[in-house]
């Protein structure tokens, strides 16, 4: 069982019986004899008849999703007021425009009282789910409804105590029929009783209304419960329980004169796209229409995701509907042939050599690639003319963005093979990038004390998962990027690159090699003029500023190793952490004390705060900070008596920063040592108004004169959370920041910083750009080709090979969950994650590892600490109770509460945080020697006790066949 499979038998099915139901395990129950052992008051039980749930507690308090509920008179429905209605002849006319389903909710109806009514799918406890859908009634002569779910009775037992219970039994509905599609007054109300002779489907009714488009026709049916109930004593409650439909769904089939399936539902009409946005991914999506929409429920059809087709032949409700987001592949293939670019070969550049012939093969490959683009535009069509007309020059746009893309990537190319100092700084970025990949501290090498000096029981190594390949669009990027950086007056450098690419695609990875080039170019032509800041990283959260600390780090250390062995003139490459003062010291002072508290702390055992965030040389993974086990002690943070300082040093003699560690935490040490790449959050940039010596990280020295270079690069992570508020702030202060970042050239003219952003959501990137920095050229990298499929450096990742070639490979699956019948948010919460927590236990051990660990995001710190208590209290009680229905050999799921991941921790508290989630569950032991050993003690209990072999039996069988649990 692979990961997907994983996900979706186990995980996935497990969700689905705790929130939706049936869950029937356990074993075979007489329900009918009305008597009960005591042995199996705690145990799950199926009924021995026909192997269907039963309950021990109300259905409607054991499942809150996928329930039809009886209407009550104090029905809690949404607020009606200003919903307009129709008639029929309002839709006597054909309309090219779909009045919102929210406009539709009261439909006079000629047959009595009951108004066609979706507003009870939006009720507290809903009465209907429904779906719309777009039909050609000229193909579909029929429409075949199908139903199914489950009603649940009760029965009463006695222990053998004498005590009552009362239990309920699941008994299954599943029946369909047919009707011709002719519908008068364009309605119609089908009595199911007339299909199933069960009594609770006497006031059960699908109910619909037809409405003209187009010439075809969008129906909107809902499986209706008319009974009407008033809750006023407990058995009024049982009858509740008893005439609600569980597990409820409705499906349509289209069927043709033959009454044969044929597929007649089209894509369901949408409104013209209103915005650039809107309209350019109508044309990317536009192989993956909608089929139908839902009211108070969700619908789905037979179809793989992103795959196009004109018309189907079903659609239904889901009650707890998925997705699955493609997985997005960087690899480029070409006839068979992927291309690979290495850093390695890239260090070496030589005209004519294998770096050149790779750089030229990804040009040749991306515009052979765009030539087909614009063939496939000329062939681009739509059933609305208006609508491919649009999508037609909207496509000529997004062409023009990729030739604008492959013109810099020339531009780029054509300089680092004519410019010596260009080609230099990019052979020297690509040995850095590679270098930095090779030293990427993944785990600590752990600090020992031996003869009174410490010292590193381990060696280091070399990463060797370090392949030193650059992803395609990584080095797209640098190429295209290169010509602003060289020429400071060029028409690119003012232009805003937003890189666009999923999480964890490598963004960080191609800005640091962009990062890397501007540092060495500007040394290599400006010398000293450029010692000072040349980088302004920012980020808008403390946890990836600390993050992203470390791997910035590794890669200034390798740059500055480079500039020893090359001889580049200026001083040391170094980083810097810009951070408030309750992440680090902002004083020297303040850190000296700082430190010696912590030496005080460790030795006394009280209470540790480390603000130096630094646990590992950036370099060669050498442990700093808190070292030692039973006897703790300071690793690599030492007083500076000649800067009154602390500095950091690598404690290990063979590494090249034995000496020192050109990192500065420390806000006084920054403003004085300038260093080349400064790491900060944007909202530290308020204290520009307050602190004069900030100046000097902008190349200006105390009478306010220029001095050095001001920062030429500006790299800002993550926005698409520069919004709001803080978004308000962060454009109050940018034009500030960018004046104190612009110079003047010999030309006369002002030269601004480039600017460079990296995001994950791209909606109105343009406009979000222009508010904050003023800016109106923004270009998105990779730009989109014509299909969300392919802007030939990303593309959906297919099986290449196997009965599965030509399939997406697995991705990310979203699940939506709304559960009004379990009455809030907050026991949702506890539901859901106790139930994805247990599944876990469910998973074999050497594929549990992923699923172990729950990982939650919230919007507020209020919402994440209500969330903190249900995990140290409700949900580890609910997870005992959640273990009694299913098999006894299953264990319980042990949780230790939970651990936040916010501004609230301590700052040495994050990188343990990010470590501890990286850490994988040990499960090689349980090997065939355990499970062998495993089944001897086993057996031999079964020899002592024999009255366990019951439950043993299952254990032993399942170890006998898998050797595995």
């Amino acid at each position: 069982m692979n990961g997907s499979q994983v996900r979706d038998q186990i995980i996935l099915k497990t969700l689905q019986e705790e929130l939706i139901g049936p869950c029937i395990y356990g074993e075979s129950f007489d329900w009918q004899a009305g008597t009960v052992k005591k042995s199996q008051l705690n145990t799950p039980l199926q009924s021995a008849s026909d192997n269907q749930e039963i309950l021990k507690l109300p259905p409607l308090q054991r499942y809150g999703i996928g329930v039809i509920y009886p209407i009550e008179n104090n029905l809690d429905s949404i607020d009606d007021e200003g919903l307009e209605s129709f008639s029929p002849e309002d839709n006597a006319e054909e309309s090219d425009v779909v009045q919102p389903l929210s406009k539709q909710i009261k439909v006079n109806y000629s047959e009595g009282n009951n108004d066609f009514d979706i507003s009870l799918a939006n009720a507290r406890s809903p009465s209907s789910i429904g779906l719309s859908f777009l039909v050609d009634l000229e193909k579909a002569k029929f429409l075949k409804f199908h139903v199914r779910g489950a009603f649940y009775k009760a029965f009463t037992v006695k222990t053998d105590e004498g005590y009552s219970c009362k239990w309920w039994k699941r008994e299954p509905v599943n029946f369909n029929f047919k009707i011709e599609a002719v519908f008068k007054n364009n309605f119609f109300k089908i009595a199911l009783k007339k299909y199933n002779d069960e009594p609770r489907f006497a006031n059960f009714y699908i109910e619909g209304i037809v409405r003209k488009y187009h010439g075809k026709s969008i129906v909107t049916a809902a499986l209706v419960n008319r009974n009407n109930i008033v809750i006023s004593s407990a058995a009024s409650y049982t009858t509740k329980n008893e005439i609600s439909l569980f597990q409820s769904e409705l499906l349509v089939n289209t069927l043709d004169s033959m009454e044969e399936v044929t597929q007649a539902i089209l894509p369901y009409p949408a409104q013209l796209p209103s915005s650039s946005d809107d309209l350019s991914n109508e044309l990317l999506y536009r192989s993956a229409p909608t089929f139908g929409k839902g009211h108070g429920i969700a619908v789905d059809w037979q179809l793989p995701p992103y795959t196009k087709a004109d018309a189907i032949c079903e659609i239904y409700t889901q009650a707890l509907p998925t997705f699955e987001t493609p997985s997005i592949t960087a690899d480029i293939e070409n006839e068979g042939k992927k291309l690979k670019i290495s850093m390695e070969a890239l260090s070496n550049f030589e005209i004519g050599g294998v770096g050149e012939q790779q750089l030229n093969t990804l040009v040749l490959w991306y515009r052979k690639w765009i030539d087909s683009q614009k063939l496939h535009a000329s062939k681009i069509k739509h059933e609305n003319p208006e609508l491919e007309k649009k999508l037609k020059e909207q496509s000529l746009i997004h062409i023009g963005k990729c030739q604008l893309a492959l013109m810099r990537i020339e531009e780029g190319l054509h300089l680092i093979k004519s410019d010596d100092k260009a080609r230099q700084a990019f052979k020297l970025t690509n040995k850095a990038m590679f270098d930095q990949q090779k030293r990427a501290p993944k785990t600590k090498r752990q600090a020992v004390i031996q003869d009174e000096k410490i010292s590193f029981p381990d060696e280091f190594k070399e990463n060797q998962n370090a392949k030193g390949i650059w992803r395609p669009f990584q080095i797209g990027f640098l190429l295209m990027c290169i010509s602003g950086a060289v020429d400071l007056e060029h028409e690119e450098h003012e232009l805003v690159d937003l890189i666009w690419f999923p999480t964890g695609g490598g963004k960080t990875e191609a800005y640091l090699g962009l990062a890397a080039f501007t540092i060495l170019y500007s040394r290599l032509v400006y010398g000293e003029k450029s010692e000072g800041v040349q980088v302004l990283m920012r980020y808008t959260l403390r946890l990836l500023t600390a993050q992203q600390l470390q791997r910035a780090a590794t890669l200034i250390c390798c740059l500055e190793v480079i500039r020893q062995e090359n001889k580049i003139q200026g001083e040391e490459f170094s980083i810097g952490l810009w951070v408030g003062s309750k992440n680090t010291p902002n004083k020297r002072t303040d850190a000296r004390a700082k430190l010696s508290k912590l030496k005080k702390n460790i030795v006394s055992k009280g209470q540790v705060d480390n603000p130096f965030l630094l646990d590992r040389c950036p370099y060669c993974s050498a442990q700093m900070g808190i070292s030692g086990k039973e006897t703790p002690f300071i690793s690599g943070y030492k007083k500076n008596t000649t800067q009154k300082t602390v500095s950091f040093i690598c404690e290990d003699e063979t590494c090249g920063f034995s000496k020192g560690l050109p990192v500065y935490i420390i806000d006084e040490d920054i403003y004085d040592v300038k260093p080349t790449i400064v790491i900060g959050t944007v909202d530290k940039f308020a204290l520009l108004t307050w602190e004069p010596k900030i100046r000097n990280l902008f190349g200006i020295d105390d009478n306010g004169k220029r001095s050095l270079m001001p920062p030429q690069l500006i790299i800002q992570d993550e926005l698409h959370l520069i919004t709001g508020p803080l978004g308000t702030m962060v454009g109050h202060y940018e034009p500030l920041v960018e004046e104190l970042c612009s110079m003047e050239v010999n030309s006369g003219k002002t030269i601004r910083p480039k600017i460079v952003c990296a995001t994950a959501t791209t909606k109105g990137f343009e406009d979000q750009v222009k508010k904050i920095y003023g800016r109106t050229r923004t270009e998105i990298f990779p730009p989109p080709g014509l299909d969300a499929e392919d802007s030939f450096f990303s593309k959906y990742e297919r099986f290449n090979d196997g009965e599965d070639k030509g399939r997406l490979t697995p991705g990310r699956k979203y699940v939506g969950i709304c559960a009004p019948g379990l009455g809030s948010i907050l026991t949702t919460q506890v539901r859901a994650h106790s139930a994805l927590l247990f599944a876990s236990n469910r998973v074999e051990i050497d594929k549990r590892d992923p699923w172990l660990t729950l990982l939650s995001f919230y919007n507020s710190i209020r919402e994440l600490g209500g969330a903190l208590t249900l995990f140290q209290a409700d949900i580890i009680s609910y997870l005992l109770e959640l273990k009694k229905r299913y098999p006894k050999f299953l264990l319980p799921r042990f949780l230790n509460g939970g651990m936040e991941l916010t501004s609230r921790l301590k700052d040495d508290e994050i990188p343990a945080a990010i470590t501890l989630l990286e850490r994988e569950l040990k499960h090689k032991q349980f090997d065939n020697d355990f499970y062998n050993n495993f089944a001897d003690e086993l057996n031999t209990l079964n020899i002592i006790a024999p009255e366990v072999v019951p439950f043993t039996a299952p254990i032993l069988n399942i170890i006998t066949n898998k050797n595995s649990l």
